[in-house]
């Protein structure tokens, strides 16, 4: 199977993650989507993280609205050092080597993904999808600024184009610290889930 990898802290999971993924199955990208909820993501504060735990719940709750995905908790055997994408791809594919294993960012991360921990090695061992972040447009001469010429021209043809979800964690957080509604903006199972736990009050 052809898997894309779609990691990120879903601090909390949305809809706008689900219809990307559904959106990257239906365009025949990937056979289908692994979700990795990142343990202790490296480029990210954590001061208003919930528990990995919480994450993982409410992931697989919400990846339930998409029947060709799957929720990992491979980054949750690491907890003891910041998840770092490169040994997450190495670990899934040591796992399944008959898969075919690429990875799906945002265009803002493909922006600093120079920055990344081994980032040369991803980027040539591995494919990279990235989907539209506007207004964010990442150009060829952006990348060659960052990559040899090869690897820039590699991350540039793994630009694709999907709809755009204008949903964000940050704005759902801010809604439930402050008592606004959320309405449209989560999963039915997730919000009763948050309310349960009384997470982001």
């Amino acid at each position: 199977m052809r898997i894309a990898v779609f990691g990120g802290t879903f601090n909390p999971p949305h809809p706008g993650h689900i219809k990307l993924a559904a959106a990257v199955i239906s365009n025949k990208l990937a056979d289908k989507i692994l979700f990795v909820p990142a343990y202790r993501p490296p480029h990210k504060s954590d001061w208003e993280l919930v528990s990995f735990e919480d994450r993982l719940a409410m992931m697989k709750l919400a990846a339930e609205a998409l029947p060709e995905s799957e929720v990992s908790d491979i980054e949750g055997y690491r907890p003891d050092e910041p998840s770092y994408t490169e040994v997450t791809l190495n670990e899934l594919t040591a796992a399944s080597p008959s898969d075919e294993f690429v990875l799906l960012i945002g265009e803002d991360s493909l922006q600093q993904l120079h920055t990344w921990y081994s980032a040369r090695t991803l980027v040539e061992n591995w494919e990279i999808l990235s989907y539209p972040r506007p207004p964010l447009n990442v150009t060829f001469d952006n990348l060659e600024e960052k990559w040899p010429k090869e690897l820039a021209e590699k991350l540039y043809r793994g630009k694709i184009d999907l709809p755009v979800f204008d949903i964000s964690s940050t704005e759902i957080r801010h809604a439930l610290k402050h008592n606004l509604s959320t309405f449209g903006m989560l999963d039915d199972k997730v919000a009763d889930y948050i309310k349960e736990k009384l997470l982001y009050r």
